[in-house]
């Protein structure tokens, strides 16, 4: 037998699907094409705003051989100091 909660349930989310049905109200029912159409025009605009904003970040980035570069520089720094400290302190 079935237990007379889950019954309950069941009956209150058939009655809660069945208004959707009737009332249009499961998506926005309340809403024309046209003001479902305004703001996803909207979200494309600030998407694309979002877009440019990255691709202006992401071009701002060093190149690999920039950051190669550097790497190898700041390497061959350290050395000298480690050699210089070295013949300082003997």
């Amino acid at each position: 037998m079935s237990d007379p909660a889950t019954k309950i349930l069941d009956e209150r989310i058939d009655k809660a699907l069945a208004k959707r049905m009737t009332d249009g109200s499961g998506g926005g029912g309340d809403m024309t094409v046209e003001r479902r159409l305004e703001q996803l025009e909207q979200t494309v605009g600030q998407i694309a705003l979002d877009m440019g904003e990255l691709k202006g970040k992401v071009s701002n980035l060093p190149s690999t051989f920039q950051v190669a570069t550097f790497c190898f520089g700041s390497m061959i720094g350290l050395a000298g100091l480690i050699f210089a400290i070295i013949k300082l302190n003997s």
